[in-house]
Order: structure tokens, then sequence, then C-alpha cells
């Protein structure tokens, strides 16, 4: 490249550049019966040095080696042209195109001359993922296009069964014999067989049809589907779970790389099925790759002497789904552990899955959607939690960056049987998301949205404590955020209308005065100790940037009713439950966990289970005790006449003595505000039920609340088809199952994340 200066007197100098211009090959176009164009034929070119500006640019179609059209174009750096489809072709011309800047003047600078060629077949994903093979994505594979995808090297099976974690394999189906049930069917794509051309060229009764994939990393699976309803293996389709659920069991048939001769020509042949769905219209299978390749999806036609007379290829990029998008591992920030190798943090562009393919802007800039992870979630299952969301978030269409966090929310997990990994000691992972949140906000600010781009956040079950606080705390520029099974109180959102069942039974004759949820009320600000509530917590958020996805069917979140013959919130199951077998069944494990932690905060003898050995629903037997009685609070009688500033510095609550400074009225404010996140997380009990299960009723709006339950669940008709059979919790929406549930009863949610966080 030249660029020098010349001086062509004692005051004139010139600037010359050397300009190089590099047309992206192969140029490709495909015709109707008449010879019109089906495709848009994008001509990419870039123009070197990228700072030289042309007085014009376009694109000079040739036929026969005459010009016969000049399109318009960019004229500096990377551009393109687009000869619209209908365009009128001979099949029999020859036709080239040619970049052209400053065209008609005295520096008119062309490009080399690219042919164009008239394409019989094609082979076409659904390079947008909006469930279905249409214009755009002929276009994209004519122009050559990769299509990138993710291995399919999970435990996904069945209709609810797996963890999602990368790299686990199939459990059931280690040899990818079949597909391993609706769990399974995320990870295949659809390829439409456009060669109905090549097929009225070469008979299939006497020529070979076959697919070959230089890996050998391919399988297919044969379908009934066409274009318009390649997507149908996801969803199902008129009002129905089929053809979903049929083909959710299908056998899959191998993709090699042999080469054909008469020993292997039966075993690499495209079945007849295939090449008949082609000729009515049809013609889409289902590939999955089972290993890495960056190899194309190659179809080859053979004659009777194996000679081969015609080829197509789709590039593909297959590779693990964690190189599809990005993760920040937080779980340091909160006190946890340093992660593994496999937990590390990936925060620059993912290698297979570029920006501006992700976002679809050819500078790679747009939205961001962060999904963070609620309690119980190891960094393990962290990684299946966010591949499983990111695989949804894509079928439903999302040209938003995907990022997955991770953040120490198990602390005290441990392994139980049949009810796999079980977290007792909630209230420390409440800790654990506040203390994360001042870091989770830096990293949303300044690593997410530090370009100016708009992020979204869905938070899922104890997230939200983390999310809720990072936005209202500190200041995360969120421009919206989803709430999903929210394990946080209606009244941190302003909803302070009290259940009268989140009360312990054993209180329920005590003034609520006495309460240590109402302790509060005894100080006035700036004391620390006035904020020692779980009401109006988070009612700094922004509410027209909240939407809240809650679930009345969550098992979590139900409420355990005072009136129950459990006497209450129990210490320990009741006999009823034991005899029953609800103890031993594995839904009903989590079923009111959330109320009974709060309603047993004060009530354990040990700490780090359920619920806590202070404040709460404990009572202050130093200060109140009945005379001549063992473990007995005074009657209600005598307590509710206590005067009110005595109530102060001796709580009718349990206080233990290493919170002594938080009654005395030099130290209490300042000791509140230090710890106030430890106090209201094992101390504190709510008043009011969990956002995961309610509307938040300060959002109003109704398309700020969405019942997943009602709203989301799949109906067939008047009826819900819904996997789980013969279980107490049958046709409910329970709390882990935007992850737990396949895709197929649960797309309507998703597709819903897409629109309301506008990721189209």
């Amino acid at each position: 490249m030249l660029t020098q200066k010349q001086s062509l007197n004692a005051f004139t100098t010139m600037q010359f550049y050397g300009v190089d211009i590099a047309v992206k090959q192969p140029l490709r176009v495909m015709l109707t019966p008449d010879g019109y164009t089906r495709n848009n034929l994008k001509v990419s070119y870039t123009i070197a040095p990228a700072e030289y500006q042309a007085l014009s640019a376009g694109i000079l179609l040739y036929k026969n080696n005459a010009q016969v059209a000049y399109v318009p174009s960019e004229t500096t750096g990377s551009g393109f042209g687009t000869i619209a489809r209908g365009y009128l072709f001979d099949e029999n011309a020859k036709y080239d195109v040619q970049v052209v800047l400053n065209y008609a003047t005295g520096v008119q600078i062309v490009s080399e001359l690219i042919p164009i060629t008239i394409a019989k077949g094609a082979l076409i994903p659904d390079y947008n993922h909006n469930r279905k093979i249409d214009q755009e994505d002929l276009d994209r594979a004519m122009n050559g296009d990769t299509y990138y995808f993710w291995v399919n090297d999970d435990d996904g099976n069945g209709d609810t069964e797996g963890t999602g974690i990368p790299g686990t394999g199939s459990t059931v189906d280690p040899s990818h014999l079949v597909v391993d049930g609706t769990r399974d069917l995320i990870d295949f794509f659809p390829v439409h067989l456009d060669i109905l051309r090549i097929i009225n060229t070469y008979d299939p009764a006497t020529y070979l049809y076959r697919l070959r994939n230089a890996d050998s990393a391919l399988n297919y699976v044969v379908t009934d589907l066409g274009p318009a309803t390649s997507g149908d293996y996801l969803t199902g389709s008129n009002g129905t779970i089929e053809p979903a659920k049929t083909l959710s069991t299908a056998p899959t048939l191998s993709i090699s790389s042999v080469s054909a001769n008469i020993v292997t020509a039966s075993y690499i042949a495209l079945k007849p099925e295939v090449l008949n769905a082609v000729k009515q219209g049809k013609g889409v299978i289902l590939v999955e790759g089972y290993k890495p390749t960056k190899n194309p999806l190659t179809l080859e036609v053979y004659d009777k002497d194996l000679n081969k007379v015609f080829e197509t290829s789709l590039n593909l990029s297959i590779d693990g789904v964690e190189q599809m998008f990005r993760h920040k591992n937080l779980s340091q920030a909160g006190g946890g552990p340093a992660p593994l190798p496999t937990e590390i943090d990936r925060l620059l562009e993912p290698v297979n899955y570029p920006d501006k393919e992700c976002t679809g802007n050819q500078n790679g800039k747009g939205k961001n959607f962060v999904f963070v992870h609620g309690y119980n979630v190891n960094p393990q299952e962290s990684r299946g939690s966010n591949a499983e969301i990111f695989k949804r978030m894509y079928w439903s269409g999302s040209k938003a960056k995907f990022w997955g966090v991770s953040w120490y929310g198990w602390e005290s997990q441990g392994y139980m049987g049949p009810w796999g990994n079980r977290t007792g000691n909630y209230h420390i992972n409440v800790q654990h998301a506040f203390k994360t949140a001042p870091t989770f906000a830096n990293f949303t600010n300044w690593t997410v949205s530090g370009d100016g781009s708009d992020t979204v956040v869905a938070a899922h079950s104890l997230g939200n404590m983390l999310v809720s606080s990072a936005m209202n705390d500190w200041k995360a520029n969120i421009s919206k955020y989803f709430l999903v099974n929210a394990a946080v109180a209606l009244e941190a959102y302003g909803d302070t209308e009290k259940d009268p069942n989140m009360v312990h039974l054993d209180w329920s004759n005590y003034n609520e005065r006495l309460w240590a949820s109402e302790w509060h009320t005894k100080f006035t600000t700036p004391d620390g100790r006035s904020k020692l509530t779980w009401r109006n917590r988070f009612t700094d958020l922004p509410k027209d940037r909240l939407y809240n996805y809650y679930s009345s069917g969550d098992q979590v979140f139900r409420i355990h009713p005072n009136q129950e013959n459990l006497f209450g919130a129990p210490d320990l199951p009741g006999l009823e439950d034991i005899n029953s077998g609800k103890v031993l069944n594995i839904l009903y494990v989590g079923t009111y966990s959330w109320s009974l932690q709060e309603k047993l905060k004060g009530r354990m003898a040990v700490e780090g289970y359920t619920g806590s050995t202070y404040g709460g629903w404990g009572f202050n037997l130093n200060d109140y005790s009945e005379p001549a009685s063992f473990g007995k609070p005074i009657s209600s009688l005598l307590a509710n006449n206590i005067p009110e500033n005595e109530l102060k510095t001796k709580p009718f609550f349990n206080i233990k003595q290493s919170d002594s400074s938080l009654i005395n009225e030099l130290t209490g404010s300042d000791y509140a505000t230090i710890n106030r996140d430890r106090l209201l997380a094992e101390a504190i009990p709510a008043r009011t039920g969990a956002a995961g299960r309610n509307p938040i009723k300060m959002l109003g709006d109704i398309r700020h609340n969405f019942d997943m339950q009602m709203d989301f669940i799949k109906r067939v008709g008047d009826g819900i088809v819904w996997p789980r059979r013969d279980i107490e919790y049958n046709d409910v929406w329970l709390h882990s199952d935007i992850i737990d549930i396949s895709y197929l009863y649960i797309y309507s949610l998703f597709d819903a994340f897409v629109t309301n966080g506008g990721f189209k």
C-alpha cells in the first residue's frame, strides 16, 4: 500500500493511496423454475485501507461480460450491495459481479470479477433461530455463512431429567443411538434439504444420495417437517405436543466420513423417507453434533459408478455450549471458594458464537441478557443452569449477548441420596447474596454495560436477593429486571399486608409489639435499628423496570397454614407426615420450606438447618421466663403489659449473647447498621409470603406480573399438558421448573423473556 505525500509545487501537497477491494466468495443464487432468483444476493466487500473514502461505490452486475445493473453501496471500510430476489437470470448465461469505486471518474477503482454460481440445491439451517427456516435463512445459506451450534454432551433426558451440565454425557444413551427425550431435543438443529431440483435431475432410484462430515461428528433424525414447521420438534404444533413427543424417542442415523464404495453405499445412503419428503415440499432433518467439528455438513450425489455428480455444503462450527456465551464467577465475592478450571470467568467474545452473529449487528454491539441462579446451586450445577437457560433463550430467538453468573449460594450443601444435593442453611446464603451484591453491581455497570448497551437481568429464587440488593443498594444499571420464582418477601417490595399464617402459633396470644418483626418500630431514623425489617427493604427499585414471573403453584413458597395438624410451625415433621410418606416424597422435601425457615427463626436448637437459634420466634427466657417452669415464657397477660421503653433493651424475643451490643443504647444503632444483613437473614422474620408465588401489587400493571402457572404452562385445548403424572403436584409449575421441565412445555415463557427484553 502506498500512502505518501508528493510535493507538486511550493504550495500544494496530495496524498496517494494504494487501494484494495476484497470481495467475499463464493456468490450463489438459487432460481425458481422460471428463472427468477429465490434469494437476495448479498455482495460483501472490504476496502483497504480503512480510512480511504471513495467518491462513490457500487456493485456492477455483468451478463456474458456486458454490464446489466449497478447497485449503490458503502464508500469506505466494509460494505455490501444486494441484488434483490426476483431478478431474472438466464441459466445458460455467465454472470459476474465487480465492486467499483469512484465510478465513471478519472480515479475509478475496480475489484476483480467474481463469478456468480447458480446453485441447484442447498442445506439451510435456522440461522436466526426463530423456529422456522425462512427467507433470511436461505439468503444466509447462499451467502455461505457459518452456522454455529453446540455439542450435545449433557445428560438431559426424558421430560424432566438431567442436570444439563456440559460434558456429563448421556447415561441413558451414551452411544447417541436415539433421541433421549424431550429434554434432549433442544440439542438438535433443523436443516432443510432444499434439493428438489437435484432430485428431478438425478433420480434417487439410480443415484446414491449421502450426507457427509469429515469428522464423523454428526447424527441426523428423519422427520416429516417442512421449512415453515421446522421448529415444531421443539414446541409441538396445532395445539398438540406432536411431533415433538414422537421425535423425542426417534432413532439417530450416523453422518459418516467414510468414502462411497460398493461396500459402504447402503450404509451411508440417505434414508429414502427424507428424499420422499423433499418431493412433498418438506425435507427437514434434525442434526446433532455429538463432538466438536469445524468441517461442513455436505450432501453428495453419486452415479451408479460412484462418480460424484453433485455436492453442496453447509459450513458448520460445532463446539461446547460454554464456548457460546460469557460467564462470571462471583463465588469469592460472597466468601466462597476459588473456581475450578471449568468454573472460571469467560468475559471475552465467545469463540464459537461471535457477537455479530449473536446480535445480528456487524459491529457486534447489542443488548445483554444476564442470568443469575438461585439457592442450593453449586458451581457445577450452575454450569448446567446457565447452559440450559442459554439454549432456551437461543431457541426463542434471542439476539442478546448471554452472560451466566455463578455465586456462593450453596454453603452447607450436602448429598441426600434420592433427594440429591440439599443446602440446609438458607440464612447464611442470604448473607452471601447481600455480600455479593456490590461486586455484581460493578460487574453489570462496567463489564457488561461498559459500552453503553442495555442490560436485562433475570434472577431465579434467592438470586433475586442478590440482584435486588445490587439495584436498590448499589445502583446497578439494569434496564429491565425479571424476577423468577423470587425467594424474597413481598413486603421487601412494598406489599406490606401481613399474612396471619406467617406467625408461629406459640406467639399468637402475644401482642404484635413484642415480636421481632416489629422491634424496628421502637426506633426512628437515623437509628440503625429502625431498618431491621424486611418491610420496604427494596422499595427504591425503579418499578417500571421490574417484571415478576411468579408461580401460584410454587411448592417452596407455599405458606405453612397454622390451622394444619402440625401445631403451626413445627420444630420437627409431624407424625402424620412420616406415616403418609410425604417426608420421603422427593417433591415434598421443598414444600413450605421458605415459610418454615421464616417461622422457625429462633426456634432451632442447632444453628445451620432451616431456622436459626436466636431472634425470630424464640422467647427471651433470660428476662421473661415463667417462675418455677423450665423453658416457658411468661404469660401473654403479663407480657402484653411490658413497658414499650423496656423492650428496647430487653426484647421479648431471644437475643444471643454475642449480639448484646444491639440492645445497648450507645452501640445499638451502629451495630445494627453493620450487622443488618445478618440480622435480617437470621433473626428478623418476614410477615408476608414470597414474591415467587404472588403478584407484586406495587407493580400495578398486569403486564409486569405473570403467573407462570396460568400464563405459560403448556395447554392443549381446554386441558393442561404437563409431563408429571401420578404425583401430588401433577399439572403444577414447581419452583425449579424453569430449568427442570423440557422446553416443549414451557417455551412460551422464554418467548416472553425475549419479547419483554426486546431481544428480537
